[in-house]
């Protein structure tokens, strides 16, 4: 039966970075270990995207994204229909790490969404409901860093939105991330403010005192 583990936080805490890192370091220990950003949609939206892409063309397929770029801003029924698919998606992938050997390191888990769903203009209530039940990982785990430090490493991604952009934004979303963590019960919070290697010492070492005990055989 395949082991989940997931690191959620507000973005510019780290999470990709880590996770990569993680990766390497299992497989340096010969464990079966995979990588799951939180875009790698594997049933519907990733196939779909890649096929209307591929059908359109560059220029059509970049009017597209900023079509839907405009409907993600404004918190529209579009918006809500993709999060759904990517509900659905979540769902059915979780089925298939369980039944696969090995190990999977998730950049972000599924309920961070539910912060942004509370910040964003329009909130979905029952987005919110169907993204709490989805099932916890193994191990799940919050790093935390200052508000301020995660919004200078974001602030000028162009593939955020402008509110996404703002101090506020990385404020609010640290708070809700502990709400959050406090509601599904995260296994351990880690101040991810520290250096790199000091962090990822952090995790391995909580993982190895684990109590599914990541370097045992699947």
């Amino acid at each position: 039966m395949g082991k989940i583990v997931a690191l959620s936080g507000v973005d510019g805490t780290g999470k990709t970075t880590l996770a990569r890192l993680l990766v390497k370091k299992l497989r340096f220990y010969k464990i079966n270990v995979a990588y799951r950003h939180e875009f790698d949609y594997i049933l519907i939206l990733g196939p779909m995207k890649d096929k209307i892409y591929k059908l359109l063309g560059i220029r059509k397929s970049n009017y597209i994204s900023n079509y839907m770029e405009h409907h993600f801003q404004k918190g529209t029924r579009l918006h809500d229909m993709v999060y759904f698919l990517a509900w659905f998606d979540y769902l059915l992938s979780y089925v298939y790490f369980r039944l696969r050997k090995g190990v999977v390191i998730c950049d972000r888990w599924h309920y961070d969404h539910i912060s942004h769903f509370l910040y964003k203009p329009r909130k979905n209530r029952l987005l919110m409901k169907l993204y709490s039940i989805l099932p916890k990982p193994d191990v799940i785990i919050l790093l935390d860093v200052d508000p301020e430090i995660s919004h200078q490493r974001r602030k000028n991604d162009m593939d955020h939105p402008l509110w996404a952009r703002e101090l506020r934004y990385y404020v609010v979303q640290r708070l809700l991330m502990y709400k959050i963590a406090e509601v599904f019960k995260y296994d351990k919070i880690v101040d991810a403010n520290r250096n790199l290697s000091e962090v990822e010492a952090d995790v391995i070492d909580y993982l190895t005192k684990s109590r599914i005990d990541i370097f045992a055989p699947s």
